[in-house]
């Protein structure tokens, strides 16, 4: 399954007032609208409400316009996500915003960033597998 983000807003999970969105259909169209609720700081929060007809929509969060993580939008139902992103590389033959499931991958790498540290280098051995290299 490949995710497209139809509709993008910022947000700000170490502040409560922008940290949380309503989700809702209107005129056949899905769409984002201010939630007037407050989500755990340090958290993101989708309010879903009863125009959501189950299973019809996915909601989820993205960084850089690009899709993290997904789940189907279900009417009056609020969802709160964690932020304690892992990040991994992998060789393989996939499109952008493709579910991956990290259990079925072989040769994948976690890649660490150490307090501080936003850039890592990564390559891929002769013998398919990987290493940092900073």
């Amino acid at each position: 399954m490949v995710f497209h983000a139809s509709e993008v807003r910022k947000a700000d999970p170490s502040d409560p007032t922008k940290n949380s969105i309503a989700f809702k259909r209107e005129n056949g169209a899905y769409h984002f609208v201010e939630s007037g609720h407050k989500t755990m700081q340090g958290k993101l929060g989708i309010r879903c409400d009863g125009s959501i007809p189950a299973g019809k929509a996915s909601i989820g969060i993205g960084m850089s316009g690009n899709p993290v993580f997904a789940r189907p939008a279900d009417p009056n139902l609020q969802y709160t996500f964690g932020l304690h992103p892992k990040y991994w590389i992998a060789f393989g033959d996939f499109e952008e915003g493709e579910v991956i499931d990290l259990n079925r991958m072989t040769q994948r790498f976690e890649i660490k960033f150490p307090i501080n540290q936003y850039e890592r280098s990564i390559k891929l051995t002769p013998n398919n597998s990987w290493e940092a290299i900073d």
